[in-house]
């Protein structure tokens, strides 16, 4: 659990596991173009969309939670495990409903997020991508203790566009945020 105080206003951000039910707050980001604009992942525009997506990718994913805002679903924050010889990383994902966007709840969910897996998954690094363009998503990065390391030259496809990111990552040894 963390909280913010921007403007004096108490705001509590706390993580927790998706359950089905929980999907039918989720069309404030996966619904919302301007929010998966940033992402590799389409805009879902169903209900049995959301319910697909959450069957196929969140419901056996080893660390995918879902962010709230005072106890209300705002977004989510996933850690995506390597394996085998790179089963040392994680990479670090996070999407957020536009009314919460600059209020700092992303940089406390990414920083509980880099604690677990430091410490329930014994990562050495976590990574993170943004494009290029993006500087809300690359502030959130450097306050969570991340170091650019370099921009990838078109390295993913979003929206039929190919397009080049900057890596962000942190190491277990580093200070913590």
């Amino acid at each position: 659990m963390g909280s913010l105080n921007p403007s004096s206003v108490q705001v509590e951000v706390t993580l927790r596991k998706f359950t089905l039910a929980d999907m039918k707050f989720c069309h404030k980001w996966f619904g919302d173009d301007e929010v998966t604009a940033t992402t590799p992942n389409d805009t879902i525009r169903s209900e049995e969309d959301l319910e697909h997506y959450f069957a196929t990718t969140i419901a056996n994913h080893p660390w995918y939670r879902l962010i709230c805002v005072n106890g209300v679903p705002a977004g989510a924050v996933y850690l995506t495990m390597g394996s085998g010889a790179h089963a040392v990383r994680g990479d670090l994902s996070y999407i957020l409903a536009k009314e919460h966007w600059g209020k700092g709840v992303v940089t406390v969910a990414a920083k509980m997020a880099v604690e677990a897996g430091f410490k329930e998954f014994h990562l050495a690094r976590i990574q993170a991508y943004t494009l290029t363009h993006n500087i809300g998503s690359q502030r959130v990065l450097g306050k969570c203790g991340f170091q650019r390391e370099g921009l990838l030259r078109n390295f993913v496809k979003i929206r039929g566009t190919v397009v080049s990111v900057f890596v962000y990552a942190i190491y277990q040894d580093a200070d913590m945020i």
